[in-house]
C-alpha cells in the first residue's frame, strides 16, 4: 500500500473505524456464545468420559445435579423444617418447568436424615436431580431458586453446574476489572516512555479498537465454524493484543521520533519509520501468529481457545498500518506535546551502564542473576491445582455454599467420587462376577 499517497491516509482509518462498528454491531455476543459452547471438554479416552460412555450404556442418569443448602446460624427451627418439607414435597408434586428428574431430601427416612442434616442442624441438603446438560443450567437457575424460597431462611444453590456458571462469572468480572488495569497500566508507561500527556491516547485508541474488532470477529468465526472458545479467549486477547501492541507503539512512535529530528517533514518521517521498523513488527507478529495458531493442535479445548488470540495479532498489525501513519503524517510532533523532538542517543545511560557492566564484567553480572534467580527456585514448589474451587471467590453463592458442606459433612460424603465397574459376565448375582 502506498502511505505516500494522501487519498490512502485518509480512507485507511476511516475503514478501520467503520469495519470495527460494523462488526460491533453485528457480531453475536461472545458471552452467550462463551455459555453455549465454551464449556470445557475431556477427550473420550480420559477415565471420566469413559464413565459417561458406561452410563450412557446403561441408560443411568446423565443430567446435573443442583444441591439446595438451607442455613441457619443459631440452628433450624421447627417450624423452618416443616417449611423445607413443604418446600420439598411441591416440588415433586409440581416441578413446573424444571426438567426434575429425581429429588433427595432428608424427609425420604432415616438413612437421608443422617447423611442431608448436619449434626448441629444447622443445615439441611436437597439433591435435585435435572435433565439437563451443564450449560443449559442458567435457564432454571431462577426458577429453582422461586421453588425453593421460604421466607426468613437463607438457600444457597451449589454443585458442578452451579460452580461452572459462577467460575464464567467471576471470569467476565474480573475481565470487566482487568480491562482498566490494563489500560491504566499501558497509560503510564507510555507516559513515562514519552514524557507526553498526549502520546498514550494513540496507542490506546489503536488497542482498544484492536481488541473490539479481534472480539467481534472470534466471535463471528465461533457462530458461523465453531472457532474454539472458553471462558479465558477474551482474556488471552485482551493481554495479547494490549502488551504486544503496546511494545510494537513504542517500537514505531520512538523511531518516529528521532526520524522528525532529520526529516523536519512528518510525513517523511512516517515513510522511514515504516520502512525501517514495519518488517521488524510484520515478522514479530508473524512469529506470534504461527505459535499461537497451532495451539488449534491441543488436545484439550480450553488450551484449543487461545487460538483466538492468532485473530488478535492479525488484527492487531492491520491497526498498525490502518491508524498510526496517518496519526504520524498528520499530527507529527504534535502527537508528542508538550516534548520537544531531541535526539536521546545519549539519554539511555542506565542501559549504557548495565551493557557496559556485563560485557566487562560477566561473572559479577552471572552472580547477580544468580542471586535474583536463586530465591525464586528454592520457594517455587510446582504446586498446581486443578480445582476450579480455589479459583473463585467466597462471596459467590456456589462457593460459599460448597465451603459450607464441606466444613459440617465432610467434602467426601456429599462430593464423592463415583467408581463405574464394568464385567462381562450377563449377571452380577454372583459373587465371582466382582472383579478384584
Amino acid at each position: 500500500m502506498r502511505w505516500s499517497s494522501k487519498p490512502v491516509l485518509i480512507a485507511a482509518p476511516i475503514l478501520w473505524v467503520a469495519a470495527t462498528v460494523l462488526l460491533l454491531l453485528f457480531s453475536p455476543d461472545l458471552d452467550r456464545l462463551v455459555s453455549e459452547k465454551g464449556q470445557i471438554e475431556i477427550p473420550d479416552h480420559y477415565p471420566t468420559e469413559r464413565y459417561e460412555a458406561l452410563i450412557r450404556e446403561d441408560g443411568g442418569f446423565q443430567g446435573q445435579q443442583v444441591i439446595v443448602a438451607y442455613y441457619e446460624e443459631d440452628g433450624l427451627t421447627d417450624d423452618q423444617y416443616n417449611q423445607i418439607e413443604e418446600v420439598v414435597h411441591n416440588l415433586e408434586e409440581d416441578a413446573g418447568d424444571i426438567p426434575l428428574h429425581n429429588l433427595l431430601s432428608p424427609f425420604d427416612g432415616e438413612q437421608q436424615e443422617n447423611q442431608l442434616l448436619s449434626d448441629d442442624e444447622e443445615l439441611v441438603l436437597v439433591l435435585l436431580e435435572l435433565d439437563i446438560e451443564d450449560e443449559e443450567y442458567s435457564e432454571y437457575r431462577a426458577a429453582i431458586d422461586d421453588k425453593m424460597q421460604i421466607d426468613g431462611l437463607t438457600h444457597y444453590q451449589t454443585g458442578a453446574p452451579v460452580i461452572n456458571e459462577d467460575m464464567d462469572q467471576s471470569i467476565q468480572d474480573g475481565l470487566a476489572v482487568s480491562q482498566w488495569i490494563t489500560i491504566a497500566l499501558v497509560f503510564v508507561v507510555l507516559l513515562i516512555v514519552f514524557r507526553s500527556p498526549l502520546a498514550p491516547i494513540f496507542p490506546l485508541l489503536l488497542l482498544g479498537t484492536a481488541y473490539v474488532f479481534s472480539i467481534s470477529a472470534v466471535s463471528i468465526l465461533v457462530d458461523w465454524f465453531d472457532f474454539p472458545i472458553s471462558s479465558y479467549t477474551q482474556i488471552f486477547i485482551m493481554a495479547v493484543v494490549f502488551g504486544v501492541g503496546t511494545d510494537y507503539c513504542i517500537l514505531l512512535m520512538r523511531r518516529f521520533q528521532e526520524e522528525l529530528i532529520s526529516q523536519h517533514d512528518s510525513k517523511e518521517a512516517m515513510l522511514v519509520t515504516f520502512k525501517a521498523s514495519s518488517k521488524t513488527v510484520l515478522y514479530g507478529a508473524i512469529t506470534g501468529f504461527i505459535g499461537f495458531a497451532t495451539i488449534i493442535f491441543a488436545e484439550f479445548n480450553i488450551f484449543q481457545s487461545a487460538v483466538g488470540v492468532s485473530v488478535g495479532i492479525l488484527v492487531l498489525v492491520l491497526g498498525i498500518w490502518a491508524l498510526l501513519p496517518c496519526i504520524m503524517a498528520g499530527l507529527g510532533q504534535k502527537m508528542f506535546w508538550p516534548s520537544k523532538p531531541k535526539d536521546d542517543g545519549e539519554n539511555n545511560w542506565l542501559w549504557r551502564k548495565m551493557g557496559r557492566f556485563s560485557i566487562y564484567r560477566p561473572g559479577y553480572a552471572l552472580l547477580l542473576v544468580l542471586l535474583i534467580v536463586t530465591p525464586l527456585m528454592l520457594y517455587y514448589d510446582n504446586d498446581v491445582s486443578f480445582n476450579n474451587v480455589e479459583e473463585i471467590d467466597e462471596s459467590y453463592d456456589s462457593i460459599y455454599a460448597y465451603d459450607l458442606i464441606a466444613n459440617k459433612f465432610g467434602e467426601g460424603e456429599i462430593f464423592f467420587t463415583t467408581l463405574a465397574v464394568e464385567t462381562p459376565e450377563e449377571t452380577w448375582a454372583s459373587p465371582n462376577s466382582l472383579p478384584i
